[in-house]
């Protein structure tokens, strides 16, 4: 079987330069077999469930709210909401008086 690995650190120098956009992976042991026997094969369930969950949930926590953490903050977001709700409407009556 021939394999070839894309380089995706490609800003990484080595003595010879820049490195290859391709590369082949280094070979095993010689003494390494190349089939592992089917009792040798398993799954590690927990993990795959923690990383499945990890991929869900990261949606979820790109989404919460930082300014929320503290009533302060929380405060200054609900005045500047205030102030663009306020000036929003002033614009609108400023435009039907006008026009």
């Amino acid at each position: 079987m021939v394999v070839r690995l894309k380089n995706k650190s490609s800003k990484r120098r080595d003595s010879a330069g820049k490195l290859e956009k391709v590369e082949t992976p280094k070979t095993e042991h010689p003494e390494t077999t190349e089939k592992p026997e089917e009792k040798d094969v398993h799954a590690n369930h927990v993990e795959a469930f923690n990383s499945a969950i990890r991929r869900y949930l990261a949606a979820f926590r790109r989404r919460t709210n930082t300014y929320a953490k503290s009533v302060v903050g929380l405060q200054r977001v609900l005045d500047v909401f205030g102030w663009f709700i306020t000036l929003f409407a002033v614009i609108l009556l400023l435009k039907k008086f006008l026009l």
